[in-house]
């Protein structure tokens, strides 16, 4: 799965994001089971980019590995 966000941002909005990073929201449809989430970032400005991969245990709707949407 691929999505281009484009951020464009003021010099106050800008001083806010380096004291508490950038939120991109982004909803996915897992399997169940456990497996790793892999994400990742290009900045094609800078030409800078980076990668994180995080451990999920994805369980059946209602059990406690299934997160309650907010």
């Amino acid at each position: 799965m691929s999505t281009t966000q484009p951020i464009a941002v003021g010099p106050e909005a800008y001083a806010k994001f380096l004291r508490s990073g950038i939120q991109l929201h982004q909803l996915i449809d897992l399997p169940q089971g456990s497996l790793y989430l892999r994400s990742g970032i290009y900045d094609p400005g800078s030409g800078h980019m980076g990668t994180l991969e995080i451990p999920l245990k994805v369980g059946a709707p209602g059990s406690s590995a299934y997160p309650a949407s907010k």
